[in-house]
């Protein structure tokens, strides 16, 4: 597929997976309430992605059109990519969250947001999308916007060092790229509409979250699920922010995220993801009333130039 502004629904595609990484910035914010709230990490998973599949199986069902792509008897192809895909975005879900947990996050975002250049790699590989310049520079340009953005000079002496939980971010940078992967063949080779694939992928994600749950109760008498199932008793605020995790940070992106990569190649598309950095800032700003310092500023105006260049 060329990249070119001559591209039917080019535009369209960019708009979408720019929207995407717009509300993906919220997973932090919300997820942040939600600790506060004392709601655990695998309730906040769980429910984006069961009330994710739920809304879809729901809109689904309702647009009759749609009965056939949405059937519940997915054909056997349908299946594994949705086994797949869901792997890779638990995958994504559990390494970050684990990564976090065992680095600093200056580190960890840096690491893990070398996912496009996963991406850029094994799309030339298995999906022969070409390898141009523009987007190797705009892939550089938009790694030293996020280093930027997070103050990367404050983390110097961690950089240094290779810690568990660095590894765990390139797995997560792995994980992600895998997931971008998989949806553009869907989208793309498959044909497939984003509404199905959106739907099969958190469904599949759903299910290897009761597997992670079934192999802890097995192996270690569910301690950590234990652990993360805490839910405050006055819970009408977290049920409410729970609901804005799944929709907001979950629903709208992926099916605006999957809608443009039937558009706009992988390659492109995890570039273009990149504004999710400065939507985090934003965010923060207006709900966590953190300050916007002068390096989110520069940081950020790198990263849309990089976005810029990308879709030349």
């Amino acid at each position: 597929m060329r990249f070119s502004k001559s591209t039917p629904g080019m535009v369209s595609g960019i708009i979408m997976v720019v929207s995407a990484s717009i509300f993906y910035g919220t997973i932090p914010i919300f997820s942040s309430l939600l600790s506060r709230e004392g709601v655990g990490v695998w309730i906040q998973v769980g429910a984006r992605l069961g009330i994710t599949a739920l809304i879809f199986g729901l809109i689904g069902i309702g647009f009759k059109g749609q009965m056939r792509l949405m059937s519940l008897l997915p054909s056997r192809r349908n299946l594994r990519f949705a086994l797949l895909n869901g792997a890779f975005v638990m995958g994504a879900f559990v390494t970050y969250i684990a990564a976090v947990a065992r680095s600093t996050p200056t580190k960890v975002v840096l690491i893990s947001y070398l996912y496009p250049l996963f991406v850029l790699i094994l799309a030339r590989i298995f999906l022969r999308e070409p390898l141009t310049a523009s987007r190797i520079g705009a892939l550089l340009l938009g790694v030293v916007g996020i280093a930027i953005t997070v103050e990367v000079w404050t983390a110097v002496k961690d950089l240094r060092t290779l810690s568990t939980g660095d590894l765990l971010a390139l797995l997560n940078a792995v994980t992600t790229s895998g997931a971008v992967l998989i949806g553009r063949w869907w989208r793309s080779r498959e044909e497939t509409p984003a509404l199905n694939v959106t739907f099969w992928t958190v469904l599949g994600g759903f299910f290897w979250l009761l597997v992670l749950a079934l192999l802890d109760t097995i192996l270690n008498g569910g301690a950590e699920i234990t652990r993360q199932i805490v839910f405050p008793s006055t819970g009408l605020q977290a049920v409410l922010l729970l609901s804005a995790l799944a929709v907001l940070g979950t629903a709208v992106p992926y099916f605006l995220f999957y809608t443009g990569l039937g558009r706009v190649p992988s390659s492109a598309a995890s570039i273009l993801m990149l504004p999710e950095v400065i939507s985090v800032f934003v965010f923060s700003a207006i709900f966590l009333g953190q300050g916007i310092a002068l390096p989110q500023l520069v940081g950020g105006a790198v990263i849309l130039t990089a976005g810029a260049l990308t879709t030349r």
